[in-house]
């Protein structure tokens, strides 16, 4: 698909779905705010080759996997205030 960005802000959502993001091979901005998302895992991102900004600010994130990044080598800025991180 030739989607770039996609804004999935303020919609109450609790959990990525795998495999959620498959396809999405050309997206750039991920915008993930404002939701209630607690943890991310490694698979969540693993797809999004392209991505360069991810938004995931203002959510309920308490645990991140070990390398849940490490696939997203044109990402430039990443997110995470506001989350309940330790």
């Amino acid at each position: 698909t030739n989607l770039n960005e996609l804004y999935l802000n303020n919609n109450q959502i609790n959990k990525i779905k795998l495999g959620g993001f498959k396809g999405l091979i050309n997206l750039k901005l991920l915008d993930l705010s404002n939701n209630k998302l607690n943890s991310i895992s490694f698979d969540d991102f693993s797809d999004l080759n392209s991505l360069e900004v991810l938004n995931l600010c203002d959510n309920q994130i308490q645990t991140i996997e070990y390398n849940t990044f490490e696939k997203l080598n044109n990402l430039k800025r990443l997110d995470l205030s506001q989350n309940k991180i330790n």
